[in-house]
């Protein structure tokens, strides 16, 4: 089976992309805007991602008129610049190609599922004291509980957090582990189904969707998970054709497609040509992509000491 056909290089991408969404931050816990429609930025680098900011002033009493001094935008944007590029090659031989099978759907999700875990560490690289503040809880993996999950979501109601946004908690392995064995959490009629104890997966917890990663950078803070909300990091989403236009593409020697996951409108793209000196096809799939910070009390900290 060779990889070089249209309708294996859609599979490698199609399955790459589905793993690439499957990673569980930051794709799905925050702010992101994409250029559904594949058109990459064609001035600049620059791209505005909206979000909904944190509603912390109270409620005005009228009194005989409207008072809106202390009125602000419902929606927010911020300039986030599209300037990172990750990719995953795939070199294949003449030789490969024409003597060996290949799965093309499973060289996309072992590249995909890689792309995320490295641009998810990348941006988890500003979750530090500095740009999100104290820590919401510190301690090891052993003393980890559902207990300290729902003293988080304290800390996260305090800070008025949107009750109808995901809020989302990410862990460490070890802590997640350390849930999984939590005695209040294991039987099913405590949790209300099987999934901790058979698949080691929680829903929700405490108003949390749970996400368990071995990848967050500890970023020289001992930093081991956070809790989120949408508004807390910034992300921008969009493809670069090559030669700058999809119209120079029929003129060279390179096979370019886009998949695009109709959800989010997050993009992942795939590029191909042939290297004659190597005798080998080479292909990268490839993620552009930018961050900014977003709202300082939209994170809450995890740390192990």
């Amino acid at each position: 089976m060779a990889i070089s056909n249209d309708l294996n290089i859609a599979e490698i991408l199609d399955s790459a992309l589905c793993a690439f969404l499957k990673a569980p931050v930051p794709m799905r816990g925050f702010a992101v805007t994409a250029r559904k429609d594949q058109t990459p930025l064609q001035r600049g680098d620059k791209m505005l991602v909206p979000y909904y900011p944190l509603v912390t002033d109270a409620s005005e009493d009228f009194s005989g008129t409207y008072d809106f001094t202390n009125g602000q935008p419902d929606v927010t944007t911020r300039e986030v610049t599209v300037d990172k590029r990750k990719y995953q090659p795939i070199v294949t031989t003449s030789e490969e190609l024409s003597r060996y099978n290949f799965s093309p759907a499973e060289i996309g999700k072992v590249k995909g599922n890689k792309l995320a875990i490295d641009m998810n560490a990348d941006i988890l690289s500003v979750v530090t004291a500095a740009n999100y503040g104290s820590a919401a809880f510190t301690g090891a993996a052993s003393a980890f509980s559902s207990d300290d999950v729902a003293d988080i979501r304290g800390v996260c109601k305090s800070a008025n957090w949107p009750s109808d946004q995901e809020w989302v908690l990410a862990l460490d392995t070890d802590y997640h582990t350390s849930l999984e064995k939590d005695s209040d959490i294991k039987p099913a009629y405590s949790y209300g189904n099987s999934d901790p104890i058979q698949e080691g997966v929680f829903g929700r917890l405490s108003g949390f969707n749970v996400m368990s990663s071995n990848e967050i950078p500890g970023n020289s803070e001992n930093l081991v998970g956070f809790a989120a909300t949408q508004s807390a990091i910034l992300i921008g989403n969009a493809p670069i054709a090559p030669g700058g236009g999809r119209d120079d593409i029929a003129n060279r020697t390179v096979a370019y497609q886009v998949a695009t996951d109709e959800a989010t409108g997050v993009s992942l793209e795939y590029r191909k040509w042939f290297d004659a000196n190597a005798d080998s096809v080479r292909e990268v799939i490839e993620v552009n992509y930018g961050y900014a910070l977003g709202e300082a009390a939209a994170i809450k900290r995890i740390v192990s000491a």
